[in-house]
This record gives C-alpha cells, structure tokens and sequence, in this order.
C-alpha cells in the first residue's frame, strides 16, 4: 500500500503536466513554439468577451497543419487550412459570440482519400515545427473601434480609386494606428483595382439620352 501511494501521485503529475501542456493558453504579445509529429494534436486556449475579437497566426516551418476552433461549448467552429503546404502562415481570426475559452487545435494535415499505406507514408513525412505569433485579442469596445477605423480607411481608399497604391494603405493604417498582415493589405489593394476598374468601366458607358438625370 505505501508503495502504491507514491506511485499513483507520480502518475497524477505525469498526466497533469501533460494537460497542462496539450491546452497552453495563449497571451497576446507572446510567441509559441512547438513541433508536430504524426498523430499529434497540440491544443491551445485563448480567452475572448464576448463581442471581441482575436488574431493570431500559425507560422508553418516543415509541417502542412490544420488549425480548428472550438467555441467555449467545444463546439467546431471553422476549419482553417490556406492551400501554401507545409511553408508559411496560417491567419486566424474570429469574433466570439460568447464569452469564454476557445480552444485552437493543430495537427498535421493529411489526405484521406489514398490508401492506408499511402496515409502512413504522408504521416510520417508530414512532421515538422511551427510558430504561433501576432497573437491580438481585443475586447468588444476596442474591436467596433478597430471596425470604424477601417470603414474610415475604406471610405478613403473609395474616394482615391484612381491614384491608390499599395504602400498608401500601409500607411494610412498606421496612421489611424491599425495593423494588417501583408495578406490583409494584398486583399485591400485588391478590392481597391476592382472599384477602380468598375468605376472606369462606368465612365466608358455610353449615356442613354432619353433618361433623365437628376443632380
């Protein structure tokens, strides 16, 4: 009986520090790092109110991962998994409909349609390291702040369709203190060419006479 005591509060620390480490709790500002190795899915928590917003990103460095979240109820949310392999970033963003724990799992990608021994050999070749960083969590004030501040950015970037460049938006965004990922800032410059194009398109169109227009 004495021997078995000890021997099951060593299996006690040895299972706790082992959820302690598979649900690592993310804080804004940091940097994580880990390494996935077949059948892995490493498990993290970040905390959002309700109405705010969180971001972070998944910096892949040998391994192709999938990333789900988990609303606080462990109900899946979404999938995230950008088509770039197992090099480059993996952006995550949401908006919590309630307050609580989200949980982020990674793991390594793999394909489901081949056979078993074709999954084993993607297995054991899709192993590798990856960062989390550019972690942001914001509370639900801060978050419709960062909302009208990019309507602000929006409603410029409309008003100057026809001279825009891509550096403009980098520094517009700065100056109204906002910060986007080169993806975010491809995206906008992007929508911009489009208005901008719609608006040329526009002016070619030959006017029908024969509607009134108003001024």
């Amino acid at each position: 009986m004495k021997l078995r005591q000890p021997l099951l509060a060593l299996l006690f620390i040895e299972a706790f520090a082992m959820t302690s480490f598979s649900q690592t709790i993310l804080l804004e500002g940091k940097t994580y790092k880990g390494k996935l190795l077949k059948n892995e899915n490493h498990t993290y928590i970040i905390t959002v109110e309700k109405g705010g917003e969180a971001a972070l990103t998944v910096m892949q460095q040998g391994v192709d991962a999938a990333i789900d979240l988990f609303d606080p109820e462990s109900k899946k949310i979404k999938t995230f998994d950008s088509p770039n392999g197992n090099e480059g970033p993996e952006p995550i963003s949401f908006v919590a409909l309630s307050a609580g724990n989200y949980q982020v799992h990674i793991y390594p990608l793999i394909n489901e349609s081949g056979t078993e021994s074709e999954k084993e050999k993607l297995k054991e070749q899709n192993q590798g390291d990856y960062e989390i960083n550019d972690i942001t969590i914001l509370s639900a004030t801060d978050y419709q702040q960062k909302l009208a501040k990019e309507k602000e950015i929006w409603d410029w970037a409309k008003e100057n369709a026809n001279t825009i460049t891509k550096p403009d938006l980098s520094i517009t965004a700065k100056i109204f203190d906002l910060q986007f990922t080169e993806q975010e800032i491809d995206s906008m410059y992007d929508n911009v060419k489009e208005l901008n194009q719609g608006v040329k398109q526009l002016h070619s169109l030959p006017l029908d006479k024969s509607i009134h227009m108003s001024i």
